[in-house]
């Protein structure tokens, strides 16, 4: 799984615009709430595309337009894996920790459907070290790739090795100014 890692990086949105220059992006991935807008990468010169996805980083309800983002996102690793062609790709949302991780770990189970969750679960982690995927987001697409609940059970393994970091992740972003506007 080591091999599908490098075309693939996760920022929170304050670094996305450096990540995506460093990187050398050709795509960018933004999932931001629907109140806000993502920056414009301008300064990214090896961009060929940007697309942008607004939905609330919610898991008690179903916020609007996630459902389609996550079909898209299916649908983008699946293409890849079809066209054997992966894209430097940033993937971004608010903080780096929720909606980018879910995408991305949906991303490579679309993408490399033979290797099992577990797999890129662990390369998740390597990507982004501390991660909190939305679950909602992953119970969508486990559904949409017929995974039978397999997307699911490495993200509650992770969660109940790590009962605290929701709180943690909470905490910190009240001191760095992050309020979530709506009720996870």
């Amino acid at each position: 799984m080591d091999s599908a890692a490098p075309f693939l990086k996760v920022s929170c949105l304050a670094l996305a615009e450096a990540a995506a220059v460093d990187h050398k992006a050709e795509l960018v991935i933004s999932l931001l709430s629907a109140d806000m807008r993502a920056p414009s990468f301008a300064s990214v010169a090896t961009l060929r595309k940007h697309i942008a996805f607004y939905f609330y980083d919610q898991e008690s309800v179903l916020p609007e337009g996630m459902t389609d983002a996550v079909a898209e996102l299916a649908h983008l690793g699946q293409s890849w894996r079809q066209s054997g062609r992966f894209p430097q790709t940033l993937v971004h949302c608010h903080g780096g920790v929720s909606r980018s991780t879910a995408a991305t770990y949906i991303l490579l189970c679309a993408a490399f459907p033979d290797l099992p969750p577990e797999a890129h679960f662990e390369t998740l982690l390597r990507l982004a070290p501390k991660p909190w995927p939305n679950m909602r987001m992953i119970a969508i697409a486990d559904g949409l790739l017929n995974a039978m609940g397999g997307m699911l059970s490495p993200l509650m393994t992770y969660r109940n090795a790590n009962p605290n970091r929701l709180d943690v992740f909470r905490r910190l972003n009240r001191r760095r100014g992050i309020v979530d506007r709506v009720k996870r």
